[in-house]
C-alpha cells in the first residue's frame, strides 16, 4: 500500500517527466547516463507512488529534470477542472506535458507570493455576473464596471483579470493550445501560450477571463462544449471591441482604417471580419473578397498593424524585486519556487524582450 509521502513524490516525478515530453523508456537511458540503473518498469512505479527511489537516485532525478531537490520533496498542487483554448489535433502527450509546465511555474508563482506574504487580491469582487447573460451583454456591464466607454479600449487584459485575483501566467509551448483556464487547487488561474502575437494572446486572455466568469470551470453550465466555447469568444471578442467600434471600423473601405482600429483596440484584423461577416456589417460577398485580398497579401500569416504586448509580468516583477532588495538570495529563490537559478534569471531576462510586435 502506498503512504501520502510516496503518492505526492509520485506525482511529482510524474508531472517532472511530463513536462518534458519524455517516456520513461527515455528516462531510463538518461539515468543510465547518471550512473543508475533503473527500468523503465520501475520508474513508472516510482510515479504510481508504490515504491520510492533512494536519495541518490532522487539526487538523479532531480539532474535530469532540471529542478531542485527539495522541490520533490514538497507536497504538491493540483491543475484541475481545466478549459482549453483551441485543442485541435492536439496529442494526449502534449497537453499533459503542457499542463505539466503550467503546474510548474504556477506553483512557483504561488509559492513566491506566499514567501514573500504579497497574495493577489480580488479588487472587483462586487462584480456580479448573471449566467444568462450572452458573451455580448457581459462584455458591456464589464466595461461599465470597469468604468470604460465602448471608445475607450482596453489598457491590460491579464491586469483585468489579476484585478479579479486570477493568477497568470505564460509558457512557451509548441503545442496547438492558445491558453487554459483552471483551478490550482481551489483557485483560478489562467496560462497563456507566448509563442503566439501579442493581438491573438489578448484575446485568449479575454476568453479566458469568460470561462472563469461564467464559472466553466466548475463545471456549472448546462449548455454544450462549443456552446461554452462560443460564448467565451463571444465575451473575449465584445469586451476587447465593442460592437458600435465594429461598425465604426468598418463605415469605410479602407484596409487602412480597419489597421488603426486593430492598433487601438488590440484586436485582430481576422477577428474584426468574422466578427462583422457574423453580425452582418459585412456581407457574404464583401467578407469573401476581402479574404481573397488577405491570401493575395500573405496577410493570413502576417496581418499588416502592430499589437502592444499585454503579457503577465507581476511573477517577474517579484521575483526582480525580492533579488535587488535582498529580501531573497537567487539560492533561496530556487528553494522557495522549485526553480533552477538559471531557469529564474533567464525568465527575468526573456520579460525584457519583445514587448511590440
Amino acid at each position: 500500500m502506498k503512504d501520502r509521502t510516496s503518492a505526492n513524490l509520485g506525482s511529482r516525478l510524474a508531472n517532472a517527466r511530463q513536462a518534458t515530453g519524455m517516456s520513461t523508456r527515455r528516462i531510463e537511458v538518461e539515468l543510465a547516463k547518471h550512473g543508475h540503473v533503473v527500468t523503465h518498469a520501475t520508474i513508472a512505479n516510482y510515479e504510481r507512488g508504490r515504491s520510492k527511489p533512494s536519495l541518490p537516485l532522487l539526487a538523479a532525478f532531480a539532474e535530469v529534470y532540471q529542478r531542485p531537490i527539495n522541490w520533490f520533496l514538497q507536497s504538491g498542487a493540483v491543475l484541475s477542472n481545466i478549459e482549453y483554448r483551441s485543442l485541435k489535433s492536439v496529442r494526449q502527450g502534449e497537453r499533459r506535458q503542457f499542463n505539466a509546465h503550467a503546474q510548474r511555474w504556477l506553483e512557483a508563482y504561488r509559492n513566491l507570493e506566499r514567501r514573500l506574504a504579497q497574495p493577489l487580491e480580488n479588487r472587483l469582487h462586487d462584480f456580479r455576473v448573471n449566467p444568462d447573460q450572452s458573451g455580448q451583454e457581459l462584455a458591456h456591464a464589464l466595461r461599465e464596471r470597469l468604468g470604460l466607454e465602448d471608445h475607450q479600449p482596453i489598457e491590460s487584459v491579464v491586469a483585468v483579470l489579476e484585478g479579479f485575483g486570477i493568477r497568470v501566467v505564460e509558457i512557451h509551448s509548441d503545442a496547438r493550445i492558445d491558453a487554459l483556464a483552471g483551478l490550482l487547487d481551489d483557485e483560478k488561474v489562467v496560462v497563456l501560450n507566448a509563442g503566439l502575437c501579442n493581438d491573438r494572446v489578448r484575446l485568449n486572455a479575454g476568453h479566458e477571463l469568460g470561462h472563469h466568469h461564467y464559472e466553466d470551470c466548475v463545471g456549472s453550465s448546462n449548455l454544450t462544449k462549443q456552446e461554452i466555447e462560443k460564448r467565451a469568444f463571444e465575451f473575449g471578442s465584445h469586451f476587447l471591441l465593442p460592437e458600435s467600434q465594429l461598425e465604426e471600423a468598418f463605415q469605410d473601405k479602407s484596409i487602412i482604417r480597419l489597421v488603426d482600429f486593430k492598433e487601438k483596440y488590440g484586436i485582430s484584423l481576422a477577428g474584426m471580419i468574422y466578427r462583422a461577416k457574423e453580425s452582418e456589417i459585412l456581407s457574404q460577398r464583401t467578407y469573401e473578397r476581402l479574404w481573397v485580398q488577405f491570401s493575395k497579401h500573405g496577410w493570413r500569416k502576417q496581418e499588416p498593424g502592430s499589437v502592444r504586448a499585454d503579457r503577465p509580468r507581476r511573477f517577474e516583477r517579484m521575483l526582480e524585486a525580492a533579488i535587488e532588495e535582498k529580501k531573497l538570495t537567487w539560492q533561496k529563490a530556487e528553494e522557495v519556487t522549485g526553480i533552477r537559478e538559471e531557469e529564474l534569471r533567464n525568465r527575468l531576462l526573456s520579460a525584457l524582450e519583445g514587448s511590440v510586435q
